[in-house]
């Protein structure tokens, strides 16, 4: 599992590279410096604070952060807790859609 990223850290180093102080992002999203500031100091942030400051920033946080969650990357760990009746509907419904598409197929061949 990844580690979480410490938000206030983040935060911090993401308004280093965009050029914006603290004082400008206070004011964009309005909040006071010292709020801001408090922000630089946690590790985790609400998601309403995340979405303000991703629209005052011009920066897509959120996206970025799941990138680095990549869940696709890993096990999902959702699909190990689905039961095997579960498994067996979904398996089914694929076979059947696969079915479909090769019907199609085999419709288009004949049609030549």
């Amino acid at each position: 599992m990844n580690e979480m990223p410490h938000l206030g850290n983040y935060l911090d180093e993401l308004l280093t590279k965009k050029r914006v102080t603290k004082a400008e992002l206070a004011r964009a999203i309005g909040k006071s410096a010292v709020t801001v500031g408090g922000y630089i100091g946690e590790a985790s942030l609400q998601t309403r604070i995340i979405w303000d400051i991703s629209n005052a920033i011009g920066h897509d946080i959120l996206g970025e952060l799941s990138d680095i969650l990549n869940i696709n990357g890993q096990n999902n760990n959702l699909q190990a807790h689905s039961t095997k009746d579960e498994q067996i509907a979904a398996l089914k419904m694929k076979v059947q859609d696969l079915e479909k598409e090769v019907a199609i197929y085999k419709g288009l061949l004949l049609q030549k």
